[in-house]
């Protein structure tokens, strides 16, 4: 009996100090150097899924506005998208310009793609929710995907990488 006993401790202990281990790294999806950090540009950062080698694929796009006056005026929105790998520490591996974006209601949008790119390989995005919240360190993240050893996960404004 006192060595089930003591099985079951080490059981339990074990399965305690798992639960209370310390969490992985969670890293924030750098911009690519090529996008302007100005207060005037809206950046950010999306990733969306694993590539072979475990690095994180997605895209980065900065926004501007161009000027604009009178009343009522909706001044033209330019978003140039990036095509980007960032490894598991949201580090840029690759960026490739892929194409710019043409914004002015209430005219519909329109696309110049750099060339090899067309409207199913370069696609801007809107929103970083998704319909899965997970907890990271006492946190709620929206859930992109995983590929076992880490996990991409969206805040309010910004993309990161998780490893476990």
């Amino acid at each position: 009996m006192k060595k089930i006993m003591v099985f079951l401790a080490l059981v339990f202990t074990g399965a305690a100090f798992a639960a209370t281990a310390d969490a992985g790294p969670l890293s924030a999806l750098q911009l690519p150097a090529a996008i302007p950090t100005a207060y005037y540009y809206r950046n950010l950062s999306e990733g969306q899924s694993f590539s072979i080698d475990g690095s994180v694929l997605g895209v980065s796009q900065s926004s501007r506005s161009d000027t604009c006056s009178g009343r009522g005026c909706q001044p033209v929105v330019w978003t140039q998208v990036y095509n980007v790998a960032w490894d598991t520490s949201g580090n840029v591996e690759s960026a490739t310009l892929c194409g710019a974006r043409r914004h002015h209601p209430p005219q519909i949008d329109s696309w110049i793609y750099e060339a090899g790119f067309d409207a199913t390989s370069c696609k801007a995005f809107t929103t970083l929710a998704t319909a899965t919240v997970v907890q990271i360190d006492g946190v709620n993240y929206y859930y992109v995907t995983t590929n076992g050893l880490a996990e991409i996960a969206n805040g309010q404004t910004q993309s990161y990488v998780y490893l476990f």
